[in-house]
């Protein structure tokens, strides 16, 4: 049986775990403070989640075990490099081998301001604060973390789901309409174009596919005949992978003019033993930082275009699909997004927000009485004659009775 006994001047607790394991603990304070805390060990040993300090789990060792047990295994490798990233540079520093069990609220908010307070060097030259971006994204992970021990029950409860993260100076939506690319300025950007670096401009900007499927795509992948691509596969960080999402296995329209500049290309292409369609000058995967490096940011500046990132074009080619009056579930099914929910957070501005009639074509479709324009001699003459006919007085109303002009109503107060 649980108890508490004085032993040296000091309270100890006497109890036993939810194996059976007897546990002593001795503490610092009164006997109140270690009723409390008997009560609190009895609590999670019911629920089964007492743990004792020598066995709890620290932050390094939460490290291994989720990057172990569910990042190499359940996350795509672009996105574990990213996760590795921050747990590397923010995380791990500010933790180490605390205990998980001992993180609190206060704690995920001073990592916050610790983060927000960090400056990173910019291009080995400058020093930039780390932006509100990645320290949100760094209490995700923390927060993914935290949740994954809290599976394991290494801890009773996620402080991170109750820290509010950090307020964006430049929302997505703005920096979206910033980058985005006129028609004009698609036209100047192709015409500035290297020969070897055009078609999977032209391709990216007509299909809005994402920088990694552009250089996953085989030859094989098209249908001339139905001017359509299939989206199989994916290439990032020297692999080929599953493409995003299983909606992301998809089928793009090919615009007429985009099919002849990659027949045209087909004939210059460097061949290899994928059959790839933007491979480099040896017939292998191209790398994404020559993309960038040799055609992509050089075609910008001969343009005369502000740098944006590869990745704006597939942004452009969703606001050229809304321009055009398409259905936003043909734009998810055409992006490869998971959910209809991702494509209204991301585009959802750029719909056209008009007052096309809807609350009249109701009123039509019930049958119910036009609206009466404001004034009282508009609402007299609107409402029936009936209403609005005086009656004469019977008097002028007496004990027990009510001053009214509509006679039906002089039955006596009770």
């Amino acid at each position: 049986m649980a108890c508490i006994r004085k032993r040296r001047s000091r309270w100890v607790l006497d109890y036993r775990d939810q194996h059976g394991v007897r546990r002593w603990e001795t503490i610092k304070g009164n006997k109140h403070d270690a009723e409390q805390l008997l009560a609190q060990r009895l609590r999670e040993i019911g629920h089964e989640e007492f743990q004792a300090k020598r066995e709890q789990i620290t932050f390094d060792a939460l490290v291994s075990a989720y990057l172990a047990g569910h990042v190499k295994v359940a996350v795509r490798a672009s996105t574990r490099k990213s996760y590795e990233g921050l747990i590397r540079l923010h995380l791990s520093p500010y933790f180490k081998d605390r205990p998980v069990r001992g993180i609190t609220v206060a704690d995920v908010e001073k990592l916050r301001a610790y983060i927000s307070a960090k400056t990173r060097t910019f291009r080995t030259v400058t020093e930039k604060p780390v932006g509100p971006r990645t320290v949100n994204k760094a209490l995700t992970v923390l927060s993914m973390m935290l949740n994954y021990a809290l599976k394991h029950r290494w801890i009773a409860s996620n402080p991170a789901l109750l820290v509010t993260k950090v307020k964006e100076s430049h929302p997505q939506a703005d920096l979206i309409d910033s980058n985005i690319l006129a028609p004009d300025e698609i036209r100047r950007l192709l015409d500035s174009c290297d020969p070897r670096w055009r078609p999977i401009v032209m391709t990216a900007v007509y299909t809005g596919l994402r920088q990694g499927e552009l250089l996953g795509l085989q030859w094989g992948d098209f249908d001339w005949n139905s001017g359509k691509v299939h989206v199989r596969r994916s290439y990032s960080d020297g692999r080929f992978t599953e493409p995003k999402s299983r909606n992301s296995r998809r089928q793009v329209d090919l615009p007429p003019s985009l099919v002849n500049e990659l027949r045209r290309w087909k004939l210059a292409c460097p061949t290899g033993e994928r059959d790839l369609v933007f491979p480099n000058s040896h017939g292998k995967p191209e790398s994404p930082s020559n993309l960038l490096k040799y055609g992509f940011y050089p075609a910008l500046r001969r343009a005369g275009l502000r740098r944006i990132r590869f990745h704006d074009l597939r942004h452009t080619y969703a606001s050229l699909l809304i321009v055009n009056n398409e259905q936003p579930k043909r734009i998810q099914a055409l992006l490869g997004h998971s959910s209809i929910q991702i494509t209204f957070d991301i585009y959802g501005h750029l719909l056209p927000q008009v007052n096309d009639g809807i609350a009249a074509r109701l009123d039509q479709l019930i049958g119910a009485t036009p609206a009466v324009p404001f004034g009282s001699k508009s609402v007299a003459e609107a409402m029936p004659k009936r209403l609005v006919e005086t009656q004469p007085l019977d008097g002028d109303g007496g004990p027990g009775r009510i001053r009214t002009c509509n006679q039906g109503i002089m039955s006596p107060l009770h």
